[in-house]
Parts: C-alpha cells; structure tokens; sequence
C-alpha cells in the first residue's frame, strides 16, 4: 500500500474549527450530535472541543452505519446498521440534530442517518462531514451537507482523521490517499 498525502494535520484542524464555527452559527438550543460510527469519531469530538459552553444543553449520541465495510469501491448503495441508536429518541425529539460523520462519497450512509433520526421527531436535522467527494457524492445525486469541512475532486480512497480501510488507518492525523 501507498499513502499520498493530500492534507497535513494543521489544515484539517483549521477546516474542523471552520466547521464548529458554521455550526455554532445555527444558533441552536437542543443540540444533539449523531455521530456515525466510526468514522465520524474524530470529526464529532474535534468539533466537540469548540463547544465549551455550559450553557449549551447538548447531548451525543452515536449510530452505526457502514455502506462499504472493508470494500474500497462505491457501487453498492447498501446500508448496514452495526450499532442502532438505541433508545435514543427522546435524545432527538424535538431538538436541532446534526449528523457528524468523516465522508460523503455516495451519500447512502446520511440519507440512511437521516431516515432513521426523523423517526425521532426532531426540530431540525443538519449533516456535517469533514470530507466532501464531491465527483462520487454528484455521480449518485445527493445533496452537499450542510457543513462540509474540505472538498475532495478526486476518486480515490482517503484514510485518516477518523477515515479508514478495514478499520485500520483512523488514528492518523493527515489525510491521504490510500493507493491499493
């Protein structure tokens, strides 16, 4: 395996920042965070540090979802559950949601987030990712998230900051390109 890096950590942690401050913008009261398992880890928590508020009522929830598992291509638009939010409705209900994950390349894992959170009744729901593909998440038709930290014009697999290939590689603090 080849890693090209395509983002040092100091950049990815000034697109995080970015991020926390479009979200604070929103000026929410209830704020719940639905972090996708397990990508959306470093994304959320980073974010989570720029919320220092006692004030803020805000609470975290994490859902699992996996539309490719160790798989590096994007054809299959299935979407499996490993870890549901459980009883974690009253946690949404009626609150401002963001759904936080690392990437949008097909959009399959937040429309399935999506779905599930509006069981839930919410005020408001809004996603945020900390990489945008924009050539695959346009190839299949999905909306950009509301928030998008860095847009990414190429097809390649990306690991690190919270973004993986068989669960290995999340730990690393910049962003590359995996070559196969």
């Amino acid at each position: 395996m080849e890693f090209h890096r395509i983002l040092n950590g100091r950049y990815v942690h000034s697109y995080i920042i970015n991020m926390a401050v479009q979200i604070k913008n929103f000026k929410q009261e209830l704020l719940t965070f639905v972090v996708i398992l397990n990508g959306g880890i470093y994304t959320a928590y980073s974010i989570l540090k720029m919320f220092n508020d006692k004030e803020l009522d805000l609470i975290i929830k994490h859902l699992g979802l996996s539309s490719y598992d160790n798989r590096i291509d994007f054809g299959d638009e299935r979407v499996i559950i490993t870890s549901p939010l459980t009883d974690s409705f009253r946690d949404v209900e009626d609150r401002d949601v963001w759904i936080i994950d690392d990437t949008v390349d097909t959009g399959a894992t937040l429309k399935a987030a999506r779905q599930i959170v509006e069981g839930g009744n919410p005020k408001s729901i809004h996603t945020a990712v900390l990489v945008d593909k924009i050539k695959s998440r346009l190839e299949h038709k999905q909306p950009k998230p509301d928030v998008v930290g860095y847009t990414y014009e190429g097809d390649g697999f990306l690991v690190g900051c919270g973004m993986g290939h068989g669960e290995r590689f999340r730990q690393l603090d910049c962003l590359y390109e995996l070559e196969v």
